[in-house]
């Protein structure tokens, strides 16, 4: 009966494989850790995140065997901080390490990648995790992404705070998170 168990899935293997069909494609999972906690200032002020995906070992190693992107997500618990009013977050993103340093400067040479997302008024705490992430995304800031990730590998996420708030919301165990398509 044990036998019997692993019959059924040998004989497609070898169904395919006695064809000349060989799988050649696969998904590879990179997850980077944000800086925790990512504190993301009041306007005009900006928070630089270096993206280097080649320090993340199943990128590393598949790096050649790259595609595309099947899927992104950026992650965490967004925490307004005391008493401050509610704001919104938007990731920026721009290939390579570079370091923008005001709103102005982002809107000028960045693309939105990611939001905005609405955080209520301090103290106040909004968990992000994929499903609410995927709805988030810009295309135009996700090919810029692709890019990177297929190019050097290495691109700068800048997280800006929108609206009149002059406080500061923290996004704690933040991550991106990238679901590679890969192939032999």
């Amino acid at each position: 009966m044990k036998n019997l168990r692993w019959f059924l899935p040998t004989l497609a293997l070898a169904a395919l494989l006695g064809n000349g069909c060989i799988i050649t494609s696969g998904q590879v999972l990179a997850n980077f850790a944000l800086t925790d906690p990512v504190p993301i200032p009041p306007g005009p002020a900006v928070w630089p995140e270096v993206v280097d995906l080649n320090t993340i070992k199943d990128y590393a190693d598949n790096r050649d065997k790259i595609k595309g992107l099947s899927d992104i997500a950026v992650v965490g618990k967004f925490v307004n901080q005391a008493g401050g009013p509610a704001g919104s977050v938007e990731v920026w993103i721009t290939p390579g390490s570079t370091n923008l340093s005001t709103i102005a400067g982002v809107h000028a040479s960045a693309t939105l990648l990611w939001g905005p997302v609405s955080i209520g008024a301090g103290p106040s705490t909004k968990s992000i995790n994929w499903n609410d992430s995927a709805k988030l995304f810009n295309g135009p800031g996700k090919q810029i992404l692709i890019d990177a990730m297929k190019g050097a590998g290495v691109f700068t996420a800048y997280f800006i705070q929108t609206g009149s708030g002059t406080n500061t919301i923290n996004i704690q165990k933040g991550a991106i998170i990238l679901v590679i398509a890969a192939g032999l």
